[in-house]
């Protein structure tokens, strides 16, 4: 999102004159003020004061880049790191039980926090290096609280849209304690411990199914998450979750596929509409990329390069070892379709690093030797 925004504001200081000297000292300053709200308030709010609403910070991603490792703190903390050492960010989410009003008042103060900052910045500054810097800030809240559509829990949805939004809502922004210790597991490989969590969630729990989908996925049961996705989706609204189930069905249909090319067993019909699925994704603006979805609809269709495209960026979102794997499996699949047979090894290589217990990495392995004429590995 920071991309485009910068590519923007470039554009309107060029399109007023701004230009040499001047236009380097106005980027840097004003990069200076977006960084700063980016990367020191923006936590530093749901770190702390956030809690006083029920908002909790559950995630710290730390770096870009692959996955690196996970770690869960004393405190519950699941702390992602990433292979490069910035930037980093804060995923917050509500208790489940936490009112309208309270909730909404997290994101208000949010912004009021910003704002008031940038303010008094302006209000004493008496230099360019401190003013540049203000509106830099105000950047930041004007990039993070767009209203865009779909249920999520981004500042410009719970700001202008949780007010007049059904109270069945809810539950998609918000997590219960099952929810949050299945994410936990997750983060730790732990699948007995992610069933085990999410065995005591709420069987109408939107997210919750999300998660119960994924453990399917990484179990191998392709078919399950499949169903459980299909029963679940269409129930959300335009959203991120709607967006993850959708996500689900793109990835269950081509692993079933993949398992029956490796065993040498007809392709099952397609269960499910993978166009209408990827068509649900992309309609999310900003929306959750950390899966290999995107990647698979592309190589299905037959475009490299942006199947390619979409393993980069699914790479610097998976906040989960088997994600990552997942993805590595579908890059390996992707290189060995370009004939990048090294690139594929490697992938392939990482992804066993990353998930050694994941039965479709081996189903990918098949794949790959078979794409490149080598005997075919052994199934088990």
């Amino acid at each position: 999102m920071a991309v485009p925004f910068a590519v923007l504001s470039v554009g309107l200081l060029l399109a007023f004159g701004v230009q040499g000297s001047a236009l380097w000292r106005t980027i840097g300053g004003m990069l200076v003020g977006t960084y700063l709200g980016l990367l020191v308030l923006n936590p530093l709010w749901w770190l702390g004061p956030a809690r006083w609403f029920g908002v909790r910070a559950r995630m710290v991603v730390a770096g870009g880049g692959r996955l690196r490792g996970v770690r869960v703190t004393r405190s519950g903390m699941v702390v992602v790191r990433r292979a490069a050492a910035f930037p980093w960010g804060v995923v917050a989410m509500a208790d489940a039980g936490v009112g309208r009003l309270r909730l909404w008042g997290a994101y208000a103060a949010w912004l009021l926090l910003q704002l008031g900052c940038a303010a008094v910045a302006l209000a004493v500054a008496s230099s360019v290096w401190v003013t540049l810097p203000a509106l830099g800030l105000i950047m930041v809240v004007a990039m993070l609280a767009l209203p865009l559509p779909g249920v999520s829990n981004a500042p410009g949805w719970m700001l202008f849209r949780l007010p007049a939004a059904d109270a069945s809502v809810l539950p998609q922004v918000t997590w219960d304690d099952a929810e949050a210790s299945a994410v936990r597991a997750a983060a730790l490989s732990d699948l007995d411990g992610c069933r085990t969590a999410l065995d005591s969630a709420a069987p109408d729990r939107p997210f919750a199914a999300v998660l119960r989908c994924e453990l399917a996925l990484n179990e191998g049961r392709y078919a399950d998450a499949g169903v459980l996705a299909a029963e679940f989706g269409p129930r959300q609204p335009l959203g991120l979750l709607g967006s993850q189930f959708a996500q689900v069905l793109v990835r269950a249909t081509v692993y079933l596929h993949e398992e029956a090319e490796a065993q040498g067993s007809p392709l099952p019909a397609p269960g499910y509409d993978i166009e209408a699925a990827a068509t649900v994704v992309a309609c999310v603006p900003f929306g959750p990329r950390a899966s290999d979805a995107f990647a698979l609809y592309w190589h299905l269709r037959g475009e490299p390069k942006r199947a390619a495209q979409s393993v980069a960026q699914a790479r610097g979102a998976a906040v989960t070892p088997y994600a990552a794997a997942h993805i590595e499996c579908t890059a390996a699949r992707v290189a060995a379709a370009a004939g990048r047979h090294e690139q594929a090894a490697a992938a392939l290589r990482v992804a066993r690093e990353l998930a050694p217990g994941l039965a479709r990495i081996g189903v990918v392995e098949r794949l790959v030797s078979r794409s490149q004429g080598l005997p075919v590995p052994p199934t088990g």
